[in-house]
């Protein structure tokens, strides 16, 4: 009986250790996974005494951080790496002068076979994939970006009613919606809401006196930044 107990006793603590062995291991490779994910850093909102925009969108793409203006268009923001790799004329038109390499994260365009609509732009940071409106999406918001890896971006087109196109109608999970014909012609074309953000103005309604200008901004969304500016020219 003795010998059987010791005997469990040895094969129980043998399989603790050997997953206390095996934890840090599994701890390490999700770090890992993590930093060569996608996530958003910032949303930057300006906001004015008549007016709420967004300006911008800050994300980090296997730690090389990466700036989304208003428009949909994308650029790398450079930070000091330890080295820099560019391609040569031997990698093509469209790669030539072009970044190869940021601190050891391999960067990769797209050229004639992927298209003529996105030709030149940044297709790969590492494994992360990034994509662009093409003509197969429509003609609304062709060239502007889609996807940086699993984070979106969607726009406003001419199904969307004529007051809003072209704007940005998500980004990520973060819904966006403006003011358009239905909600009073005051404030037409003016942002509404982000995520769990909404912004209501003062219009008719309230008087002459402060028609057009903030009148409230409620609610948290992760990621929000605001950025205040006096001038409402």
């Amino acid at each position: 009986m003795g010998s059987i107990k010791k005997a469990l006793h040895y094969h129980s603590t043998y399989h603790i250790m050997k997953l206390i062995r095996i934890i840090p291991t599994l701890l390490l490779l999700s770090l890992s996974l993590m930093s060569r994910a996608q996530s958003i850093s910032k949303i930057n909102m300006q906001v004015t005494d008549c007016n709420a925009e967004i300006r911008s969108v800050e994300l980090v793409a296997d730690n090389i951080d990466l700036c989304v203006d208003q428009s949909g268009n994308m650029a790398l923001n450079f930070f000091e790496a330890d080295e820099y790799e560019y391609y040569s004329h031997f990698d093509g038109d469209f790669k030539e002068g072009k970044l190869k390499s940021l601190g050891g994260v391999m960067l990769d365009y797209y050229d004639n076979f992927d298209g003529v609509n996105n030709r030149g732009k940044l297709k790969l940071i590492g494994d992360i994939k990034i994509t662009y409106y093409d003509q197969f999406d429509g003609h609304d918001n062709i060239g502007r970006i889609k996807a940086v890896g699993n984070i979106t971006f969607t726009y406003n087109n001419s199904w969307d009613g004529p007051d809003n196109i072209g704007k940005l109608s998500s980004i990520g999970d973060n819904k966006i919606s403006y003011y358009d014909r239905f909600g009073g012609s005051d404030n037409i074309g003016k942002l509404r809401s982000i995520g769990n953000t909404e912004i209501a103005y003062f219009d008719r309604f309230d008087g002459q006196y402060n028609i057009g200008k903030i009148k409230s901004i409620k609610g948290h969304t992760p990621y929000l930044y605001f950025i205040r500016d006096t001038d409402d020219r």
